[in-house]
């Protein structure tokens, strides 16, 4: 797995990443994705995961008021 294999950030839209591992317990590990520029982290299995665009429209809306 390579930072090519991920979306930008969803945050703040960069595409240079960084790719490392966390410990998660005894002898166990986790694949990690962080944004070199805002610091964005979350697991490598769950990054490319986005809301539908509607969704985040709403959300957005609704924030606004």
């Amino acid at each position: 797995m390579t930072t090519t294999d991920f979306k930008p950030c969803p945050f703040c839209g960069n595409d240079y990443l960084n790719l490392y591992v966390m410990s998660a317990g005894v002898g166990e590990t986790v694949k990690h994705v962080k944004c070199s520029d805002c610091y964005a982290s979350a697991p490598a299995a769950v990054w490319n995961q986005r809301s539908p665009m509607a969704e985040v429209q709403e959300i957005m809306e609704g924030l606004k008021k």
